[in-house]
């Protein structure tokens, strides 16, 4: 090859790759064709309550025709939300209900959404996690007891949950959310005697709860 040829040679490779880095660096800058993914983020398909389904959202920048998908933490397919629909601008949103395709609850575990543009030939994995969870709280009464608080209950769970108490069936006090471990829910008795039938239950950030645990309450 003669030095005329490598040099116009080598300006083709330069002009090439400079031309690669413009529109890598443009496609850097381009905003996103999604953004602001809001996911109601717990989920137990088993649960009769409000999380039995999960709310899940994505703003979409232009119109565009999409397929959306569930996956799996392994990026596996399981569930179709929309098949070669089109979208305008602004915020698309599904419903899913922890089913694969084939109408069954998935295991346990974590999922996203993948989302396919197909006019820009864009795969999106959004990373925002939704997590399935159907196995109710793990619950333990360690004590109950009468103090200057007004009665005192302290239990152990395995997972951040609100823990409630009734009386014959009725709720006399809820308590906050609390994380793993120990924790306490105290209250005032107004008009229930603590001789009646006191039971405790646990709900975690699924809605799943636990059966209602007698209890007693030990006074001095």
């Amino acid at each position: 090859m003669g030095r005329t040829a490598l040099i116009v040679l080598a300006v083709a490779l330069l002009v090439g790759s400079a031309a690669a880095f413009t529109r890598s660096e443009r496609l850097k800058l381009a905003a996103s064709p999604l953004g602001k993914p809001k996911f109601e983020r717990h989920l137990s398909p088993t649960c009769d309550c409000r999380h039995a389904t999960a709310s899940l959202s994505f703003l979409l920048r232009r119109p565009e025709r999409l397929d959306v998908s569930v996956v799996d933490s392994d990026g596996g397919h399981v569930a179709t939300l929309a098949d070669g629909e089109d979208f305008e601008a602004g915020t698309v949103s599904f419903e899913w209900d922890g089913k694969d395709d084939g109408g069954q609850v998935v295991p346990d575990g974590l999922y996203r959404l993948k989302v396919r543009l197909e006019r820009d030939r864009r795969n999106v994995l959004i990373p925002k996690t939704i997590v399935v969870d159907t196995e109710p709280p793990q619950l333990r009464v360690l004590e109950a007891v009468t103090t200057d608080e007004g009665v005192v209950v302290r239990y152990k769970t395995n997972e951040g949950v609100r823990v409630r108490v009734f009386s014959d069936g009725e709720r006399i006090a809820s308590g906050g959310r609390s994380s793993a471990g120990v924790g306490r829910i105290n209250w005032t008795p107004t008009g229930s005697p603590l001789g009646s039938a006191l039971t405790l239950v646990a709900v975690d950030r699924s809605g799943n709860r636990t059966e209602p645990m007698p209890f007693s309450v030990a006074i001095p």
